[in-house]
């Protein structure tokens, strides 16, 4: 008998915005690049001090990319604990690029998991990249383990300059949005095909898409065969299981269609994974 089906969407942490660094947190996370002179902070470096900084060093943190050293703080902070993520090597004078603070802080969202509540100065460094890094590191396959171990991490706080800056806001909307897209996908690839087979998929399909506000149509056997979709239902006769199509259509908002916008576009995705 096969296992239940994955949510249709993955948990992600609560992600919300800050500009202080004062609220009490279980975990301050700091990123650090690996420098000649040993490793170095980048975003906001005035929160850590040197001491702690030197700390981090003598316990073997270099800054080397996907490098995580804990060390508590000791009353230092206001987080109980201090984990230094390493971004690699920069260029003198540049800063991180988006693809190294994406990957760290994935790196230390894994790290983070069974915390409850946390925060990172990665989001000083770039927002979208903090954002989706912290999902996409947070995401767990666990539809088939009796014990799934320590749960993700439950909250990232982000620090910004201004936690009320309207671009901040939608950059946060929008990056969350991705990597819930990301991890979302992830969960049905990791799905094997015994429990997501074209009805099942189109069902989750169907869900997602009606949830987003899209218009939603399946096509059965029956309609591709009215319709004339011969090659789809060449491939499936392949299989036990027998095809489907989804059409999502999306005809845009009020104000796209007050200022006239007329501009189309249309995503094909196929998937032929099969079950016998």
């Amino acid at each position: 008998m096969s296992a239940q089906p994955g949510k249709i969407q993955p948990d992600s942490p609560e992600l919300n915005l800050t500009d202080s660094a004062a609220t009490e947190v279980d975990v301050l996370v700091v990123g650090l690049v690996k420098g000649a002179d040993g490793p170095a902070l980048v975003g906001d470096d005035t929160l850590v001090g040197s001491e702690l900084l030197e700390e981090l060093a003598l316990l073997g943190a270099t800054g080397a990319a996907g490098e995580i050293t804990k060390v508590p703080s000791r009353g230092a902070l206001s987080a109980k604990t201090l984990l230094a993520v390493g971004l690699g090597v920069i260029d003198e004078g540049d800063a991180p690029s988006a693809e190294q603070v994406r990957r760290a802080a994935g790196v230390a969202a894994r790290a983070l998991a069974g915390t409850v509540h946390a925060a990172t100065t990665l989001s000083t460094v770039d927002l979208a990249a903090a954002v989706e890094g912290t999902v996409l590191g947070s995401y767990v396959f666990t539809t088939y383990k009796s014990d799934a171990g320590k749960p993700p991490l439950g909250r990232m706080d982000l620090l910004v300059a201004d936690h009320s800056d309207s671009d901040a806001q939608v950059t946060l909307t929008r990056s969350s949005a991705i990597g819930t897209a990301v991890a979302t996908a992830r969960e049905l690839v990791n799905t094997p095909p015994n429990d997501l087979f074209p009805a099942s998929f189109a069902e989750r399909a169907a869900t997602l898409g009606r949830g987003a506000g899209l218009k939603v149509e399946v096509l059965d056997e029956k309609a591709l065969a009215k319709g004339g979709y011969g090659g789809i239902l060449g491939v499936g006769m392949g299989s036990s299981r027998p095809p489907r199509l989804v059409r999502m259509t999306y005809a845009g908002s009020a104000e796209t269609k007050a200022a006239g916008g007329n501009t189309t576009v249309a995503l094909v995705g196929k998937g032929d994974r099969k079950s016998t």
